[in-house]
């Protein structure tokens, strides 16, 4: 916001920008800005007016769309989950605003959890995160996928590595992961996946987060279902 209004006072043209303003509460909002400077006979700038619009909900319903239509695509392509699971978390990762996701496939005789995927932005630095996350195995007992598996329900932390002492939790925090959220793969009954997602920013849940999750942890369910 602040690269526009140097521009606009710079050039003379008109501001049109899309900017995040992240709340006391974490919450994150979308705002969108757009105006211009007035000049004096001289040259000068000496005014600027415009407006600004919170378009929070509309990018939400954006996001909602374009996360679905990708994650049918990726899945519409692919001929196995763990071939599926990078593109899937990208698409999600990117439509939802996540930094990393990692994708766990669930082995109920062992009772354990394997990672079959795994994503991150290419900015997002975290190799000691990663490299405990990668083709790790986790006991369902005790874990963020763990416990998703078992409460077959979506658990969601604001700040994971002081909120919980899971498995990797002292690791995120050194790295800078804050906010941290995974949602079960359900078919028929059961939780045969869990997808999870990892950020840099503390920020409560989107109001409808959990519902777009659901819809689109279906799909991945019917997948796997195809597959068998």
């Amino acid at each position: 916001m602040h690269d526009a209004i140097e521009r606009a006072i710079r050039t003379g043209n008109r501001y049109d920008v899309e900017y995040r303003v992240i709340q006391p509460t974490g919450e994150v909002r979308t705002v969108h800005s757009r105006g211009e400077v007035k000049r004096d006979s001289s040259g000068r700038p000496y005014r600027m007016f415009g407006s600004a619009q919170d378009i929070t909900e509309r990018k939400r319903t954006e996001q909602r769309i374009m996360a679905q239509h990708r994650v049918t695509e990726v899945l519409a392509e692919a001929d196995t989950l763990e071939a599926a699971a990078p593109r899937l978390l990208q698409a999600l990762c990117e439509c939802l605003v996540w930094d990393l996701g990692a994708l766990w496939y669930t082995n109920r005789p062992a009772g354990a959890l394997r990672c079959v995927g795994f994503w991150r932005r290419a900015s997002v630095e975290v190799p000691q995160f990663e490299a405990a996350t990668r083709g790790a195995i986790f006991e369902a007992a005790y874990s963020l996928p763990g416990t998703v598996w078992l409460s077959r329900e979506p658990v969601y932390f604001a700040d994971f590595g002081r909120e919980s002492d899971f498995p990797r939790a002292s690791i995120a925090l050194a790295e800078g992961l804050r906010a941290a959220s995974g949602f079960p793969i359900l078919l028929a009954g059961e939780v045969s996946g869990v997808i999870e997602f990892f950020g840099r920013e503390t920020r409560p849940p989107g109001p409808d987060l959990f519902n777009m999750m659901s819809a689109i942890d279906s799909q991945v369910g019917q997948f796997i279902e195809r597959k068998r």
